[in-house]
């Protein structure tokens, strides 16, 4: 006869389903997931101990007006497909870029009859009005620009975007005349000052 091992063997049996088992631990049960409970009030002490956090409201941004469609302001916008975003309308971001990309040529429509200017100019300020969501498509919005205020060192430019009679959007932006070499605001020459006067007054 064969020795004993002194060593365990594993069994070839299995135990059947739903057999007991014979390892003293208890059945597995299913864990169940509880619900978060709904958020709860602040007491009267906890908003008193947090009223000191509390900062004012911002000031609201001055109504930006309707702007004048003429043509030396026209710019015809077209939505680029990576502009729009996972809702299926233009990022509200890109519509700082359009305004931007509609005052260019007016400035430099401005500017043609005009002597090199040897300044450049810096955004102070965008204020952004959005009425209706632009959707991508191939023919062009319509973006109309126009100086509104001419100021010492800085003037102002009012847009908006329109799809025939619709508006889409109002922006009104704050210029600075800029030197890039000392870093400070200047005065701009006082041919493109008038210039811009000019089309203020028109």
């Amino acid at each position: 006869m064969r020795p004993a091992s002194p060593w365990p063997t594993r069994s070839s049996t299995r135990p059947r389903t739903g057999a007991s088992s014979t390892s003293g631990r208890a059945p597995c049960s299913r864990r169940t997931s509880s619900r978060p409970s709904a958020p709860r009030r602040l007491s009267p002490a906890e908003k008193d101990a947090l009223a000191v956090f509390l900062e004012d409201p911002l000031p609201a941004s001055p109504k930006i007006a309707p702007v004048d469609p003429r043509e030396p302001g026209h710019y015809p916008l077209h939505v680029r497909f990576s502009d729009v975003d996972v809702y299926g309308h233009v990022n509200n971001v890109k519509y700082f870029e359009y305004f931007r990309e509609s005052r260019i040529p007016m400035m430099e429509r401005l500017g043609r009859s005009l002597p090199e200017a040897g300044f450049h100019v810096v955004v102070a300020q965008t204020d952004v009005d959005y009425k209706v969501p632009i959707l991508f498509r191939l023919e062009p919005y319509d973006v109309h620009s126009r100086i509104t205020h001419v100021g010492t060192k800085s003037f102002t430019i009012e847009s908006e975007i329109r799809d025939g009679e619709t508006l889409l959007s109002r922006a009104r932006v704050v210029l600075v005349c800029f030197d890039s070499e000392t870093q400070r605001s200047i005065e701009p020459p006082a041919a493109y000052r008038e210039a811009m006067l000019a089309v203020v007054k028109a």
